[in-house]
């Protein structure tokens, strides 16, 4: 469908032939691109993300072609057609497109080069783009001029449908016209006569799109929940329960998936059950899986994530679990992971438990875990002084005990082809509860029986089952599952951090915190986007700096990067999703693209300035020349983009985000090069005449000091 629009964006402002053979570049870049995904190369797969990649490139790709042919179109429809005609064209913008595709590159290959989990997903797309982008150029520069070359560009139509179509294309054509002479040439004009307080227009415009995000309009979250139609109920027991109780549990919780099927049936408007298979897998481990698998997003009046909820709620407690999770999403990290580092065990075991219930307290916190519950049971053995005067001591006593309750080796021997081992040790009557345990006799170093309980005080207390370190201290791990909509990973880190924090290094003096989960990815995955954006930014300036040969004029291009964000963050608000990692991606890749058309007005106005125009009349030739260029490009990417921006299928929810920053941000960047571009370009040049002046001024004028020459009369 993307291919479809822009075909027939393409149609409206170009020849229906030159519409074609610019389309026909899409086909050739996308071969291209999948040989180099070949196991000869990259080793690609044809899957969700790479088709993404192609998605994107539906749009992009064309850009430099649609340059190309437009500038041909202009050439030819004035001037007759020709090859010769056709050559000019594409000399007028060859440099420009050319560099265009190349920063368009650079912005999307920094995004290979992330490293962490999130990051190696989304840089399979971008190389997909980058493929795409590398055979366009070959074929824009190459294969697309051959063909125009031979085109008859101002031949009439010679049947009904090319005639009827050419009224449209005439229409639209007109109507451009009308909207170039009548409405953009007079605004552009108020705009660089009124520069100053144009600019600050667009400035103030980029702080209140921008202060969108810390206000709470447009909600920023690190990863978005993306549910799917399978939605789970994991549930791991204690290490101590019974396989009874958990099985009994897991029973449980798969009714009440059939009692939510039953009341979700008697909501439904339509014969479809938005539950359509209750299933449930366990493993001998403790690990329970309860499935409900619901029909496609459009068949039903409930998210996935609403009939977790809802699901979550019906089941209620659910006793001895260790984890219980209901999700409808696939990805198995944390949305908020908090680890305690602390030496002291029943210390450790007391803080961890704080932080859970202050935790579970909290608006949004659907279910705390942690691994350091004081779960297994213990046998505390406390010498005596009398014990201490008999010479006793606890290790000696406990390695009695033990021996009563485990048994001690006292023979080995071989029988046939086995070797068998004899322990001893007490009946089980005598160690099969702690009150037995006080009958049981233990010998002095001197070798004397002494009753247990006259030299030691037995008690019992629960303690964790096992323990992990890290950083040489023993760590205690909490995860906690979130309702995105009402809190974020980062405002419950906060919360933490501010409030949670000071009372609990108060409670228990010196414990140490690091956050994982969704945190720790955050951190990663903007850390390395961070480098990838400054490694884009570099290699954008160096690649502008080229064709434009000035060290200034590429800084007023990248003013359209800014500018491109403000138009992404307008698209999340106006679609209603949050800005998320996945936005970000689109927004470092967007950075490239939004140049490109600034590029070609600036090519256009230095173009100018070297016919002898003065400078106001050259920004304003330059947009009016490049203004059917530039709309063509931006509605051919976002007409590419389209589909997958109001696509509902879930395969595709963690694609949008990405596609509406760049769509959007294309959109509104159209605004930004035909009228900020020329503005920024018209203050450039009075900063360029004052810093004229200052030198002026400052440089003191040349003073003769020689005595003026005398020469005699006659001479």
């Amino acid at each position: 469908m993307g291919m479809g629009l822009v075909l027939v964006t393409l149609a409206l402002f170009l020849n229906l032939r030159t519409a074609f053979w610019v389309a026909m570049g899409l086909p050739i870049a996308f071969a291209g691109a999948l040989a180099l995904m070949g196991d000869g190369f990259w080793g690609m797969t044809l899957n969700e993300l790479t088709t993404f990649g192609f998605i994107i490139a539906l749009g992009i790709v064309v850009d430099d072609a649609i340059v190309v042919a437009e500038s041909a179109h202009s050439v030819t429809e004035k001037e007759g057609d020709g090859i010769d005609n056709v050559i000019k064209g594409v000399k007028l913008v060859a440099t420009p497109a050319i560099f265009g595709v190349l920063t368009t590159i650079a912005a999307f290959y920094p995004i290979t080069l992330v490293t962490g989990r999130l990051a190696e997903i989304f840089s399979v797309f971008a190389w997909v783009v980058v493929f795409c982008l590398v055979f366009s150029i070959i074929e824009s520069k190459f294969i697309l001029p051959a063909h125009l070359a031979h085109l008859k560009h101002n031949a009439k139509p010679n049947n009904p449908l090319s005639r009827g179509w050419k009224v449209i294309q005439n229409g639209v054509s007109a109507g451009l016209e009308r909207f170039k002479q009548s409405v953009y040439r007079p605004m552009v004009k108020l705009s660089l006569r009124m520069r100053y307080l144009s600019a600050l227009g667009f400035v103030v415009l980029f702080v209140a799109v921008v202060y969108m995000v810390p206000s709470g309009i447009v909600r920023v979250v690190f990863f978005p929940e993306i549910p799917r139609q399978i939605v789970t109920a994991t549930y791991k027991g204690e290490p101590d329960l019974g396989y009874g109780r958990l099985f009994a549990e897991a029973n449980r919780i798969e009714a009440a998936a059939h009692k939510l099927k039953a009341q979700l049936d008697a909501e439904s408007d339509t014969d479809v059950s938005p539950i359509t298979g209750i299933e449930m897998q366990a493993s001998d481990d403790g690990n329970v899986t309860v499935l409900a698998i619901a029909t496609p997003p459009l068949e039903r009046n409930i998210t996935s994530n609403e009939i977790a909820e809802r699901w979550r709620k019906l089941v209620g407690p659910v006793e001895g679990a260790q984890t219980i999770k209901f999700a409808a999403d696939d990805f198995d990290f944390a949305d908020f992971r908090v680890e305690l580092l602390l030496d002291d065990v029943d210390q450790l075991i007391a803080a961890s438990q704080y932080v859970e219930d202050m935790l579970a307290t909290q608006a949004g916190v659907l279910s705390v875990t942690n691994d350091f519950r004081a779960v297994r049971g213990r046998l505390n053995i406390e010498l005596t002084d009398y014990g201490r005067s008999v010479g006793l001591t606890t290790s000696a006593i406990s390695e009695q005990v033990f021996q009563a309750i485990g048994g001690a080796e006292i023979q080995e021997f071989q029988r046939n082809q086995q070797e068998v081992k004899v322990r001893v040790r007490y009946p089980e009557a005598q160690r099969s509860s702690a009150a037995a345990l006080q009958t049981l006799y233990v010998r002095t170093p001197a070798g004397d029986p002494i009753l247990l309980s006259s030299v030691a005080n037995l008690h019992s207390d629960l303690t964790v089952d096992e323990i992990y370190r890290s950083s040489r201290k023993r760590v205690a791990t909490l995860d906690a599952q979130i309702n995105k909509d009402e809190i974020s990973a980062d405002t419950l880190v906060t919360y933490f951090n501010e409030e949670l924090l000071p009372q609990l290094q108060a409670k228990f003096p010196g414990v140490a915190v690091d956050f994982g989960g969704e945190v720790e990815q955050q951190r990663e995955a903007i850390g390395g986007l961070i480098t990838a954006f400054g490694i884009t930014i570099i290699a954008i300036y160096v690649l502008l700096a080229v064709p434009l040969k000035s060290y200034t004029q590429p800084i007023v291009v990248m003013i359209a990067i800014p500018f491109g964000i403000t138009g992404a963050i307008m698209g999340h608000w106006i679609v209603g999703i949050p800005v998320s990692i996945l936005s970000i991606n689109g927004i470092l890749a967007l950075s490239g693209i939004v140049v490109n058309d600034s590029l070609l007005l600036v090519s256009a106005f230095n173009d100018n300035r070297a016919k002898g125009m003065p400078i106001r009349q050259a920004l304003v030739a330059a947009g009016t020349q490049r203004m059917r260029a530039v709309i063509l490009t931006s509605t051919t990417t976002f007409a590419g983009l389209a589909p997958m921006i109001f696509e509902t299928a879930e395969q595709a929810q963690f694609l949008i985000p990405a596609a509406v920053s760049l769509g959007f941000g294309i959109l509104f960047a159209t605004l930004i090069t035909l009228f900020l571009i020329p503005t920024f370009m018209m203050i450039l040049e009075d900063f360029s005449r004052l810093k004229a002046g200052v030198l002026r001024i400052a440089s003191p004028k040349a003073v003769n000091t020689e005595a003026p020459e005398v020469t005699a009369a006659g001479e």
